[in-house]
């Protein structure tokens, strides 16, 4: 019987290890990948956590080959763990240093806690900006309507944030928008729209003037997987094993396999537009896919883009609030001629997003 359990533990182990390393694999292909690859991609972290658990069971029974199976499996498959568990620190600098304060937060067009609470939502959002004196704010479902009581264009405007670029999703003319947006201190002196085929995600990039250098700031809105909160529901009941609709987790996956489809293909076309940049550029915005992404790794590796969390946190750093474990699916990611100072996820819940936000060495 216990030889049993032992193959079942080992079986069950080998899985996991195949699962381990199709994760990994993800960073070898250059276009898109297999769907499946993505998907199975997703579970990275649970993976990773319970190999490690195995090797400890291995140690104790003294089974060595299995133990050097799976450090083996572990090595191969470290690069996106560093990608996603920090452990960097903030870095001291001097007083002579030129830094610059970057925020990226997708505000869910400041409806977290309804319609009727958008005014007193933007004034929570703006006594933060206030309080942190960001240089550069990326926001993405950015809500503007004229008629609303509070006017947040009017209120960052009053500190500072002079200069201010929109791609408008949704608008009415003279009145409403609702889109991405990025707020300046510093001059801006062009402005692009990346658009994406069959979808109504954009990126949007601005270039600026800091110190007579010309800077681009890439605001991103990757594909998101759309899901309802009846979606919400079937993942729920299948994560705590409880009964489900067959046709519920079909539609579920369906969901999730179009967008992961799109977004791929987006950050490829975002990936040509950083090769092509002919600045230095900071990479901002709601990519919708984590560190161990498809997304993240061909984005970051054009121009080796500096994680400005990693480099100067620890843990996780979660971006995204539910009922399971948060991820971090917002980034600022900088070239490498500027050193992050610190970065932190500051927790305030006025959006199903948290803010990032990252003080930055600028090298001339």
């Amino acid at each position: 019987m216990r030889n049993v359990v032992r193959y079942i533990l080992l079986i069950a182990n080998l899985a996991f290890v195949v699962l381990l390393l199709i994760s990994a694999a993800i960073r070898l292909f250059h276009n898109e990948p297999p769907w499946i690859f993505e998907l199975v991609s997703l579970g990275y972290p649970y993976y990773m956590g319970i190999s490690i658990a195995f090797m400890f069971f291995w140690i104790v029974m003294r089974k060595w080959w299995y133990v050097l199976l799976l450090l083996a499996t572990m090595a191969l498959s470290s690069a996106p763990f560093f990608d996603t568990f920090g452990f960097g620190s903030s870095r001291k600098i001097q007083e002579t240093d030129d830094t610059m304060t970057v925020l990226t937060f997708n505000v869910n067009a400041f409806n977290y806690m309804g319609w009727s609470e958008r005014g007193f939502v933007q004034g929570e959002f703006f006594d933060f900006v206030k309080q942190s004196q960001p240089d550069v704010v990326c926001l993405q479902e950015f809500h503007y309507d004229k008629k609303e009581k509070y006017q947040l264009i009017d209120s960052l405007q009053s500190i500072g944030l002079r200069y201010w670029k929109t791609h408008q999703i949704h608008s009415i003319k003279n009145r409403y928008f609702y889109g991405t947006v990025v707020f300046s201190r510093y001059p801006i002196v062009d402005y692009g729209t990346l658009t994406y085929p069959n979808s109504g995600n954009s990126s949007q990039w601005v270039d600026i003037v800091r110190n007579a250098d010309t800077l681009r700031v890439y605001n991103n809105h990757l594909e998101s997987y759309r899901l309802q909160s009846q979606n919400f529901e079937t993942i729920e009941q299948v994560a705590s094993g409880q009964e489900f609709e067959v046709a519920e987790v079909k539609n579920v996956l369906q969901k999730m396999i179009v967008a992961m489809q799109k977004r791929n293909t987006q950050a490829i076309i975002l990936r040509k537009s950083l090769h092509e940049c002919p600045y230095r550029m900071i990479v901002c915005g709601d990519f919708n896919a984590p560190a161990y992404s498809f997304i993240y790794h061909t984005i970051q590796e054009e121009h080796n883009l500096h994680d400005a969390f990693i480099e100067t946190s620890k843990g996780v750093g979660g971006t995204y609030h539910w009922k399971f474990l948060s991820k971090r699916i917002d980034f600022i990611l900088t070239h490498p001629d500027f050193m992050p100072v610190s970065c932190k996820v500051p927790n305030l819940i006025i959006s199903d997003h948290y803010p990032v936000l990252a003080k930055l060495v600028v090298n001339d």
